[in-house]
Order: C-alpha cells, then sequence, then structure tokens
C-alpha cells in the first residue's frame, strides 16, 4: 500500500452531523484515515493486515468498521485477496 505523503484532504463542517460521525469513535477515526490514505478518486487498495499496522487498531476492529461504513454509505468494499475501498461520493467531498 503506497501512502501519499503529501496534499490534504478536505472535512466539511457538515461532517459533524453525518451518518458517519454517529458510529463509535474507532470507526470515525478510520474513516478519517481512509479519506488521508485515498488516492485522487477516492480509492484504496491495501489490506486488513497493512491497515492494523499502520494505524494501531487490531484486524477485527479494521473489519467491523469497515461494515459500519458501508452500512452508513460512506464506502464501497470489494474484498478479494486484497480489500478494494472506495469512499462514495469522495468527488463531492474533495470538489475545488
Amino acid at each position: 500500500m503506497k501512502i501519499q505523503k503529501t496534499g490534504y484532504i478536505k472535512l466539511h463542517r457538515r461532517f459533524l452531523t453525518s451518518k458517519v460521525r454517529e458510529l463509535n469513535s474507532a470507526t470515525v477515526c478510520l474513516f478519517i484515515d481512509l479519506l488521508l490514505m485515498a488516492d485522487a478518486e477516492g480509492h484504496i487498495r491495501t489490506t486488513t493486515r497493512d491497515i492494523s499496522e499502520l494505524l494501531g487498531f487490531d484486524r477485527k476492529t479494521i473489519r467491523a468498521g469497515l461494515k459500519a461504513l458501508e452500512q452508513v454509505s460512506a464506502v464501497s468494499v470489494v474484498s478479494e485477496p486484497t480489500l478494494d475501498i472506495l469512499i462514495t461520493n469522495w468527488s463531492v467531498y474533495q470538489a475545488k
């Protein structure tokens, strides 16, 4: 997993009243970290092991967080040999 070391993301104040913000604190942290990890199209290709090592959460917490984020339509996850995560509405969040 290659992580960008430059640039920034936008996080609108509307986030305070979003469905994601209502989830547990570990899942909210996971979502913000996923925003930071995503490429210019909102896509992340990784594994639960890589996310666990990078963020310091155990793999069970990562899987539970991804499932919760899917349930509120914040991300779309395809589990193959690797995780293919797409931030839903990435272009709306990051519009200029």
